[in-house]
């Protein structure tokens, strides 16, 4: 039997991944440079020190950085069998010596990463059509007909979906099954499949495919358009690396010559370096602590990264980064290293030695997180009306509320002549001081509302100061009025109402008669909740559901004037607007906020350019 040559090693030394890497943002006190400062708007008297001697219990609960996110991840648990010299430490001149796992391997491979973002978008669709639509277990081509199939697909799968994907997903094998759909087993809660699909985000494929056969394999793998990573081999700049790395290795590839160096490998980069009797030497290895990787994804679609967080203590298991801007994401990757003392041969004088050097493991899935916040304000304090004598006016003051994210930026006073009638605004007070204002809201913040101009009040101050009075000389000695509150902070969210008072003037007594109708705390939405009195009749109720249906269908998506002018009375993502659904639990006393926004995909009519429609249900393309 003829012999054959021996295989590449594939790895000598296999050190432990980190696991469970999750990162939560905290958002502790609003400053002006919050969405343009990279550096986290560091008090004075804190900076951000490396990670080993950043004290993360003070950090935690001293709540000094006004803003960060914490990292924590599964500890490396090993028990030492020997002490590691004090010098060995991670940063330093021994950053740049840390090899990698992937380095003591054959270099005529390559090791590719992927991990798909977008994988749950991909299928969402297709595990919820089945949930719902293919209980029985019956196939798709006998639910509806392929077109009618493939039309409703199409109208409920994301852009970035492409045509051949849907034709993989939906072509129909001889067993009955399609290559993408699935069925789903009756009575299967829908919650469970998206879970599924978003716990599939964190998962990282790690392959090492020979050099010589690169493109040929990624091509295969490109052709499969249902797979989970089409996205990324069609990267022009990723195929371009791959293509070169291939040729090079074609090219440098001889038949005829064994050369020792693909089955030896040697230690460039090396700590400590010392002659000893390696005779029943036993090898060690031991974890010595944590890299940590960041990354900011721009609003361009390009990536920032930052200089790597070091963790100096294998049993550390959580750590904060302060250097960060709100309103951005960012991505964290985490690697182990490990302290390694093997034996090994000097080359110059063939002397058995123990060589000591640095290893990091694989690199950990990805984890993202948006930098934003959503507390709302609590409303004002201190509200009340009063008879201003001399003015000869009604005198309304309140106060600032406690709030420890010292956000609120703005105020807005309400006023109605009845319960029966909703609130309008009198005034607004702008006192905003962010360098850079929400993205989203337009001219003003709260509720996402914009206001007439005329009504905004802006303080010219440097820095703007928040106003506690108006004089409101509307108000006559016949007049009947209930006056409320309301506090928006820097981000957009409006607290609920104030104290509700009803003022009204006795003119024998020459004095205000005032009464509250409502404590603080009702909804915008609902400006009666709490009031003194049964305003709800307890006659629909809901429960039992954990999501809503929103269905998009005004009667006209223009409105001109005479004069064939735009109203511009929908505003959609174009102009980076939303729109705030807030549910509320009335037996709890408890609400939420969902943001929407609207995707205008018109062809025929776009912003700025309509033209007049004059008849309903001109809502084609939109959602």
């Amino acid at each position: 039997m003829p012999q054959t040559l021996p295989s590449d090693n594939v790895a000598i030394i296999d050190v432990p991944e980190v696991e469970n890497l999750s990162a939560e943002f905290i958002y502790n006190f609003f400053t002006p440079d919050e969405r343009v400062n990279r550096q986290g708007s560091l008090p004075n008297f804190i900076h951000q020190r490396p990670g080993e001697t950043f004290d993360t219990f003070y950090v935690d609960r001293s709540k000094a950085l006004p803003r960060l996110i914490r990292l924590d991840w599964s500890p490396i648990t090993t028990n030492r069998r020997i002490d590691i010299p004090v010098d060995t430490k991670i940063g330093g001149a021994n950053f740049r010596k840390i090899h990698s796992e992937e380095s003591f391997t054959s270099d005529r491979y390559t090791t590719i990463h992927y991990q798909d973002q977008e994988i749950d978008r991909k299928y969402r669709f297709f595990a919820l059509r089945s949930l719902r639509e293919f209980e029985n277990g019956r196939p798709p081509a006998q639910q509806s007909s392929p077109f009618d199939l493939a039309t409703l697909v199409n109208a409920h799968t994301p852009d970035q979906v492409t045509a051949n994907f849907l034709h993989e997903a939906l072509s129909i094998d001889p067993t009955g099954l399609s290559h993408g759909v699935r069925f789903i087993p009756h009575g299967t809660d829908s919650s469970l499949i998206n879970n599924g699909l978003e716990s599939l985000k964190d998962v990282r494929v790690n392959v090492r495919i020979n050099n010589k056969v690169l493109t040929q394999l990624i091509q295969t793998a490109r052709e499969n358009t249902i797979g989970v990573f089409p996205n990324e081999q069609q990267s022009e700049d990723f195929n371009q690396e791959l293509l070169q790395r291939q040729n090079q290795a074609i090219a440098a590839t001889n038949s005829t010559i064994i050369d020792q160096h693909n089955f030896e490998f040697e230690v460039q980069e090396y700590i400590d370096i010392r002659p000893v009797d390696t005779n029943g030497y036993t090898p060690v290895i031991e974890c010595v602590g944590y890299v940590i990787d960041k990354v900011e994804y721009l609003s361009d679609g390009t990536t920032l990264a930052s200089e790597p967080t070091i963790i100096e203590s294998p049993f550390t298991a959580v750590t904060f980064d302060g250097q960060i801007r709100y309103g951005a994401t960012y991505g964290y990757k985490i690697r182990s290293v490990f302290f390694v003392e093997i034996q090994a041969q000097e080359v110059s004088t063939n002397n058995n030695v123990l060589v000591t050097f640095l290893v990091a493991s694989q690199i950990s899935p990805e984890v993202r997180v948006v930098t934003e916040e959503s507390i709302p304000p609590p409303p004002p304090a201190d509200f009340n009306v009063a008879w201003d004598y001399g003015e000869r006016a009604l005198r309304v003051t309140w106060n600032l509320p406690p709030n420890t994210q010292r956000d609120i930026k703005y105020f807005q006073l309400f006023r109605r002549k009845t319960i029966y009638e909703p609130f309008q605004m009198l005034k607004m007070w702008d006192f905003n001081d962010s360098q850079v204002n929400d993205p989203a809201s337009g001219l003003v913040i709260g509720y996402h509302e914009i206001p007439d101009v005329t009504l905004i009040d802006r303080d010219t101050n440097s820095p703007p100061r928040p106003t506690g009075f108006f004089l409101d000389r509307e108000f006559t000695k016949d007049s009947n009025f209930i006056y409320a509150i309301a506090a928006i902070d820097a981000h957009g969210f409006s607290s609920n109402y104030s104290l509700q008072f009803l003022a009204n003037f006795d003119k024998f007594a020459n004095r205000l008669v005032k009464r509250m109708i409502s404590r603080s705390g009702a909804p915008k939405a609902y400006p009666n909740a709490y009031l003194n009195q049964d305003t709800f009749v307890d006659t629909i109720k809901d429960s039992g559901h954990s999501k809503a249906l929103v269905v998009f269908n005004p009667d006209f998506l223009t409105l001109l004037d005479n004069s064939g002018n735009d109203f511009r009375a929908l505003k959609t993502s174009i102009d980076n607007a939303r729109y705030r659904l807030q549910l509320i639990n009335v037996d709890l006393q408890t609400q939420r906020s969902v943001d929407f926004f609207i995707e205008d995909r018109r062809t025929t009519l776009r912003r700025r350019n309509y033209a007049p429609i004059t008849s309903q249900g001109q809502n084609g393309g939109n959602r």
